[in-house]
Protein backbone atom coordinates (compact mmCIF):
# COMPACT_ATOMS: atom_id res chain seq x y z
CA UNK A 1 0.00 0.00 0.00
CA UNK A 2 1.16 3.77 -0.82
CA UNK A 3 0.72 5.62 2.18
CA UNK A 4 -0.08 9.41 2.62
CA UNK A 5 -0.28 11.44 5.38
CA UNK A 6 -3.70 11.89 5.95
CA UNK A 7 -4.11 8.11 5.92
CA UNK A 8 -1.57 7.19 8.14
CA UNK A 9 -3.56 9.71 10.70
CA UNK A 10 -6.85 8.36 9.68
CA UNK A 11 -5.40 4.58 11.07
CA UNK A 12 -3.93 6.67 14.19
CA UNK A 13 -7.11 8.68 15.15
CA UNK A 14 -9.65 5.11 14.33
CA UNK A 15 -8.18 2.38 13.24
CA UNK A 16 -12.34 1.10 12.20
CA UNK A 17 -12.54 3.99 10.32
CA UNK A 18 -9.19 3.30 8.22
CA UNK A 19 -10.48 -0.03 7.68
CA UNK A 20 -13.90 1.06 6.35
CA UNK A 21 -12.30 4.15 4.16
CA UNK A 22 -9.17 2.05 2.62
CA UNK A 23 -9.81 -1.71 3.20
CA UNK A 24 -13.58 -2.23 2.69
CA UNK A 25 -13.05 1.18 0.04
CA UNK A 26 -16.13 2.02 0.79
CA UNK A 27 -17.76 5.62 -0.11
CA UNK A 28 -20.34 7.40 0.83
CA UNK A 29 -23.31 10.20 0.11
CA UNK A 30 -21.68 13.86 -0.53
CA UNK A 31 -21.90 16.23 2.58
CA UNK A 32 -24.59 19.17 2.62
CA UNK A 33 -22.65 20.03 5.25
CA UNK A 34 -21.61 24.18 4.33
CA UNK A 35 -18.55 23.91 6.95
CA UNK A 36 -16.94 20.69 5.66
CA UNK A 37 -13.26 20.80 5.96
CA UNK A 38 -12.66 18.79 2.92
CA UNK A 39 -14.79 20.80 0.78
CA UNK A 40 -13.69 24.09 2.03
CA UNK A 41 -9.95 23.04 2.13
CA UNK A 42 -9.85 22.31 -1.40
CA UNK A 43 -12.04 25.63 -2.37
CA UNK A 44 -9.56 27.46 -0.81
CA UNK A 45 -6.44 25.62 -2.33
CA UNK A 46 -7.89 25.93 -6.02
CA UNK A 47 -8.44 29.79 -4.97
CA UNK A 48 -5.17 30.80 -3.75
CA UNK A 49 -3.66 28.43 -7.16
CA UNK A 50 -6.29 29.94 -9.72
CA UNK A 51 -7.97 32.71 -8.22
CA UNK A 52 -10.95 33.74 -6.47
CA UNK A 53 -13.80 32.72 -8.73
CA UNK A 54 -12.11 29.62 -9.91
CA UNK A 55 -12.42 28.72 -5.68
CA UNK A 56 -15.84 29.55 -4.93
CA UNK A 57 -17.01 27.88 -8.03
CA UNK A 58 -15.14 24.60 -6.84
CA UNK A 59 -16.59 25.28 -2.98
CA UNK A 60 -20.23 25.35 -4.50
CA UNK A 61 -19.95 22.71 -7.16
CA UNK A 62 -18.59 20.30 -3.86
CA UNK A 63 -22.69 20.63 -3.13
CA UNK A 64 -26.01 18.98 -4.09
CA UNK A 65 -27.80 22.29 -2.84
CA UNK A 66 -26.86 25.54 -2.01
CA UNK A 67 -28.35 27.80 0.59
CA UNK A 68 -27.91 30.87 2.57
CA UNK A 69 -25.37 29.44 4.81
CA UNK A 70 -22.95 27.97 2.09
CA UNK A 71 -23.08 31.37 0.95
CA UNK A 72 -21.76 32.41 4.51
CA UNK A 73 -18.80 30.19 4.12
CA UNK A 74 -17.89 31.93 0.33
CA UNK A 75 -18.10 35.36 1.56
CA UNK A 76 -15.36 34.16 3.65
CA UNK A 77 -13.49 32.25 0.91
CA UNK A 78 -13.57 35.22 -0.89
CA UNK A 79 -12.56 37.73 1.65
CA UNK A 80 -9.37 35.48 2.41
CA UNK A 81 -8.32 34.07 -0.95
CA UNK A 82 -6.85 37.50 -2.28
CA UNK A 83 -5.31 37.93 1.63
CA UNK A 84 -3.48 34.76 0.79
CA UNK A 85 -2.48 35.17 -2.52
CA UNK A 86 -0.73 38.42 -2.01
CA UNK A 87 1.39 37.04 0.51
CA UNK A 88 2.92 34.29 -1.80
CA UNK A 89 3.34 36.99 -4.39
CA UNK A 90 5.35 38.71 -1.57
CA UNK A 91 7.32 35.85 -1.21
CA UNK A 92 8.03 34.87 -5.36
CA UNK A 93 7.27 35.58 -8.42
CA UNK A 94 7.15 32.21 -9.10
CA UNK A 95 5.01 29.70 -6.58
CA UNK A 96 4.86 26.47 -7.46
CA UNK A 97 1.50 24.90 -5.92
CA UNK A 98 0.38 21.33 -5.32
CA UNK A 99 3.75 19.63 -6.19
CA UNK A 100 3.23 16.13 -6.23
CA UNK A 101 5.11 13.81 -3.99
CA UNK A 102 4.77 9.99 -5.26
CA UNK A 103 7.28 8.02 -3.77
CA UNK A 104 6.35 4.38 -3.54
CA UNK A 105 6.00 4.78 0.01
CA UNK A 106 4.22 8.33 0.32
CA UNK A 107 2.07 10.14 -2.02
CA UNK A 108 1.16 13.91 -1.38
CA UNK A 109 0.78 17.06 -2.64
CA UNK A 110 2.59 19.88 -1.42
CA UNK A 111 0.77 23.03 -1.04
CA UNK A 112 3.19 25.53 -1.86
CA UNK A 113 6.94 24.92 -3.15
CA UNK A 114 8.43 28.87 -2.85
CA UNK A 115 12.30 28.31 -5.11
CA UNK A 116 14.94 30.37 -3.13
CA UNK A 117 18.09 30.16 -5.79
CA UNK A 118 20.35 27.01 -5.80
CA UNK A 119 17.97 24.70 -5.96
CA UNK A 120 16.89 25.73 -2.64
CA UNK A 121 13.45 25.90 -1.70
CA UNK A 122 10.79 26.84 1.33
CA UNK A 123 7.59 24.37 1.28
CA UNK A 124 4.53 25.76 3.22
CA UNK A 125 1.15 24.50 3.71
CA UNK A 126 -1.86 25.94 4.06
CA UNK A 127 -4.42 25.14 7.08
CA UNK A 128 -7.63 26.86 7.02
CA UNK A 129 -7.98 26.25 10.66
CA UNK A 130 -7.41 28.19 14.31
CA UNK A 131 -5.91 24.96 15.70
CA UNK A 132 -2.57 26.16 15.47
CA UNK A 133 -0.59 23.98 17.85
CA UNK A 134 -1.89 20.85 16.65
CA UNK A 135 -0.17 20.88 12.88
CA UNK A 136 3.06 22.50 14.50
CA UNK A 137 3.36 19.14 16.31
CA UNK A 138 2.20 17.53 13.01
CA UNK A 139 4.34 15.32 11.05
CA UNK A 140 3.04 16.15 7.52
CA UNK A 141 5.71 18.61 6.56
CA UNK A 142 8.73 16.34 7.98
CA UNK A 143 7.66 14.05 6.03
CA UNK A 144 7.35 15.68 2.82
CA UNK A 145 10.69 17.51 2.96
CA UNK A 146 12.18 14.03 3.42
CA UNK A 147 10.12 12.68 0.56
CA UNK A 148 10.61 15.75 -1.41
CA UNK A 149 13.99 15.39 -1.46
CA UNK A 150 14.65 11.50 -2.12
CA UNK A 151 13.00 12.05 -5.24
CA UNK A 152 14.83 15.10 -5.86
CA UNK A 153 18.03 14.89 -4.92
CA UNK A 154 19.40 17.93 -5.82
CA UNK A 155 17.29 19.56 -4.51
CA UNK A 156 17.10 20.90 -0.45
CA UNK A 157 14.21 22.38 1.36
CA UNK A 158 15.37 24.70 4.02
CA UNK A 159 12.33 26.40 5.37
CA UNK A 160 9.40 24.37 6.19
CA UNK A 161 5.74 26.44 7.61
CA UNK A 162 2.51 26.98 7.73
CA UNK A 163 0.27 29.50 6.53
CA UNK A 164 -3.05 29.67 8.73
CA UNK A 165 -6.13 31.50 8.16
CA UNK A 166 -8.10 31.84 10.67
CA UNK A 167 -11.90 30.72 11.00
CA UNK A 168 -14.95 32.40 12.58
CA UNK A 169 -18.41 30.48 13.29
CA UNK A 170 -20.16 33.21 14.39
CA UNK A 171 -23.86 32.52 13.95
CA UNK A 172 -27.15 34.77 12.93
CA UNK A 173 -28.50 36.43 15.99
CA UNK A 174 -32.28 36.58 16.37
CA UNK A 175 -32.27 39.99 16.56
CA UNK A 176 -30.36 40.46 13.26
CA UNK A 177 -31.48 40.17 9.51
CA UNK A 178 -29.43 38.43 6.92
CA UNK A 179 -27.74 41.52 5.56
CA UNK A 180 -26.75 42.54 9.34
CA UNK A 181 -25.32 39.42 9.78
CA UNK A 182 -23.12 39.38 6.90
CA UNK A 183 -21.92 43.37 7.97
CA UNK A 184 -20.90 41.90 11.27
CA UNK A 185 -19.28 39.18 9.57
CA UNK A 186 -17.13 40.99 7.56
CA UNK A 187 -16.06 43.26 10.49
CA UNK A 188 -15.33 40.12 12.23
CA UNK A 189 -13.27 38.82 9.66
CA UNK A 190 -11.08 42.08 9.42
CA UNK A 191 -10.25 41.89 12.80
CA UNK A 192 -8.61 38.25 12.36
CA UNK A 193 -4.98 38.16 10.88
CA UNK A 194 -3.53 35.18 8.85
CA UNK A 195 -0.43 33.55 10.52
CA UNK A 196 2.77 32.15 9.12
CA UNK A 197 4.38 29.65 11.51
CA UNK A 198 7.66 28.21 10.33
CA UNK A 199 9.05 24.87 11.74
CA UNK A 200 12.51 23.36 12.03
CA UNK A 201 12.83 19.79 10.55
CA UNK A 202 12.98 16.77 12.90
CA UNK A 203 14.11 13.37 11.41
CA UNK A 204 12.60 11.68 14.08
CA UNK A 205 9.00 12.61 12.85
CA UNK A 206 10.19 10.95 9.69
CA UNK A 207 11.00 7.37 11.99
CA UNK A 208 7.72 8.13 13.78
CA UNK A 209 6.05 7.71 10.09
CA UNK A 210 7.49 4.82 9.13
CA UNK A 211 7.07 3.10 12.48
CA UNK A 212 3.53 3.97 11.85
CA UNK A 213 3.69 2.53 8.67
CA UNK A 214 4.83 -0.95 10.18
CA UNK A 215 1.80 -1.36 12.43
CA UNK A 216 -0.32 -0.83 9.92
CA UNK A 217 0.91 -3.35 7.67
CA UNK A 218 1.31 -5.72 10.42
CA UNK A 219 -2.64 -4.70 11.71
CA UNK A 220 -4.83 -7.67 11.26
CA UNK A 221 -7.82 -6.80 13.83
CA UNK A 222 -9.06 -2.84 13.38
CA UNK A 223 -10.80 -2.36 16.57
CA UNK A 224 -12.95 1.24 16.85
CA UNK A 225 -12.15 4.45 18.78
CA UNK A 226 -14.69 6.29 20.30
CA UNK A 227 -13.84 9.91 20.82
CA UNK A 228 -14.69 13.72 20.24
CA UNK A 229 -13.94 13.03 16.77
CA UNK A 230 -16.72 10.71 15.51
CA UNK A 231 -19.16 13.65 14.99
CA UNK A 232 -17.03 14.51 12.41
CA UNK A 233 -16.72 10.69 10.61
CA UNK A 234 -18.91 10.07 7.71
CA UNK A 235 -19.47 6.82 9.23
CA UNK A 236 -20.87 7.63 12.28
CA UNK A 237 -24.35 6.15 11.96
CA UNK A 238 -23.40 3.29 10.42
CA UNK A 239 -20.57 2.56 13.03
CA UNK A 240 -22.74 3.23 16.24
CA UNK A 241 -26.37 2.17 14.91
CA UNK A 242 -25.83 0.00 11.95
CA UNK A 243 -27.37 2.18 9.68
CA UNK A 244 -26.64 1.89 6.23
CA UNK A 245 -28.41 5.00 4.13
CA UNK A 246 -25.00 6.76 4.02
CA UNK A 247 -23.09 4.01 2.35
Amino acid sequence: MQFSHSRVELFENCPYRFKLSYIDELTTLPSDDPTNALILGTALHEGIEKGVQHGIDTYYGGYPIINDLHVNEALKLKYWIPKVRAIVDEMTDKPMFEVEINHPTLKGFIDLLVPLGDNKFAMYDFKYSNNVDRYLESRQLHEYKHFYEELNPTHEVVKLGFIFIPKTMIRQKKTEDLREFRQRLMETLAKMEIRIEEVEFDPEKVNEFYHKISIIEETTEFKKNETRLCDWCEFKDFCKQGVTYML
